[in-house]
């Protein structure tokens, strides 16, 4: 909501800067740098963390989170 609500000219807020690259109506604000950190943790029941196919699943989801980071972070931001 508070997405839409910035995306119609209702003010401004703190979200990712990656917004940016996907709504081309978002500025980021002169002079502000990211100040939010957000941690992402992959869960695995333990009887499944050893199974072949979860585990390449879990290795796959984990180097395209890591290709995505720079996006996330805000370093590919879009002036």
């Amino acid at each position: 909501m508070l997405l839409s609500m910035v995306r119609q000219g209702c003010g401004m807020s703190n979200m990712p800067v990656y917004f940016a690259n996907v709504y081309p109506e978002l500025e980021q604000v002169p002079g502000t740098e990211p100040q939010l950190a957000y941690y992402l943790w992959i869960l695995l029941h333990s009887d499944l963390r050893r199974t072949v196919r979860v585990r390449r699943f879990v290795d796959f989801l984990a180097e395209e989170l890591k290709a995505l980071q720079p996006l996330m972070q805000g370093s590919l931001y879009r002036p």
